[in-house]
């Protein structure tokens, strides 16, 4: 967050920060921008961060994720109900990039031992080498790189008409297409007119 706020501060926009402290012990940004260096340091410990309404939003995608509904969309409706009408859609359902799973190797940087962090289940593991500054840091980095990883698992992509009440953190429910019903909750990322 302290970070996230001098870039801030130097860029002359607000700071929206909804994520919980993270300790990074030290970080080097070498010919990067300070948009891309920020960026990537969100992807690294699972944030997001997009640019809103003048201001730099960071926050946590798996609390995001774990919101409740605010509406939900159906394929076979025309709306009048209050839920969302959907005009078309697609989705895309894929087991490559998913795990069960992380290993995760990197080097104690006060005795230079090698460290191995395992976490999730056996099965389909996502093996990385990383920069940690101790455990703490590995596991966080390590969640983060599984989940982005499983969140390609399936994907829907539906085009709805223009409604200012969503916006791209927002969770929907989905009701009426098959399958894709068993997921409770996806995030309404891109809203066209």
């Amino acid at each position: 967050q302290d970070i996230a706020s001098q870039i801030a501060g130097n860029a002359g926009v607000p700071l929206h920060y909804d994520a919980d402290t993270i300790q990074v012990e030290e970080i080097e940004q070498s010919r990067q921008t300070d948009s891309s260096f920020l960026r990537t340091l969100c992807e690294k410990y699972g944030l997001a961060m997009k640019a809103y309404n003048q201001k730099i939003v960071i926050f946590d995608i798996v609390r995001y994720e774990e919101k409740a509904a605010v509406a939900t969309m159906q394929e076979q409706d025309d709306g009048s109900d209050g839920s969302i009408k959907v005009l078309s859609w697609s989705a895309n359902t894929t087991l490559d990039g998913t795990y069960t799973g992380v290993n995760l190797n990197y080097t104690d940087p006060d005795t230079e031992e090698p460290i191995h962090v395992t976490m999730g289940n056996s099965g389909r593991m996502y093996a990385i080498n990383a920069q940690a500054s101790g455990r703490y840091d590995a596991e966080l980095q390590a969640a983060a790189k599984v989940n982005s990883a499983n969140r390609g698992i399936l994907t829907m992509e539906a085009t709805i008409r223009a409604d200012i009440s969503l916006v791209a953190s927002h969770c929907v429910m989905v009701s009426g297409f098959g399958n894709l019903d068993t997921i409770t909750q996806c995030e309404a990322t891109r809203l066209m007119s």
